[in-house]
């Protein structure tokens, strides 16, 4: 099955299932696809950097603070696989260290882990790892959730 955009553009199948989870589209949809979970505990997903993004600097360089973003992106993606029908938040950004630099070629690994989840607020922490195995972020997040109108 074929899977397009709002262009009409086709989009690959992995983009088509983090575009299912996500409430995010492009550009601003740091995840391509999900690569392995444990649903409640962990989740791996990736991010390829092509010269044609247009978050990148003319550096050819992606900002810090969207490292952070997709790494949260990654949290949400695990929280949304399991719990269809709710409004994630980013409520708090903790712990964030920056080691490097995500460049054009590199493919982020992308892992996010819960530590802790109550009944509409949890904590997680993640990282983004360049192809070469260099950990470029590490942060912890403090998010939340409402439930969307349908499922109240």
């Amino acid at each position: 099955m074929n899977c397009r955009d709002s262009s009409g553009a086709l989009i690959p199948q992995e983009m088509a299932s983090v575009l299912s989870l996500l409430p995010h589209r492009p550009p601003f949809l740091l995840v391509d696809r999900v690569i392995a979970s444990e649903p409640g505990h962990w989740i791996h997903a990736t991010r390829l950097l092509t010269a044609g993004d247009p978050l990148l600097t003319e550096q050819g360089t992606l900002p810090a603070p969207l490292l952070i973003e997709a790494i949260a992106q990654t949290a949400a993606a695990l929280l949304l696989s399991e719990n269809p029908g709710v409004t994630p938040a980013l409520l708090g950004i903790e712990r964030a260290i920056f080691r490097g630099e995500a460049r054009v070629g590199d493919v982020l690994h992308l892992y996010a882990e819960v530590c802790r989840l109550r009944q509409r607020i949890g904590r997680a922490q993640g990282k983004a790892v360049n192809d070469s195995g260099m950990t470029l972020c590490e942060a912890e997040f403090t998010f939340g959730w409402s439930l969307s109108r349908e499922t109240r």
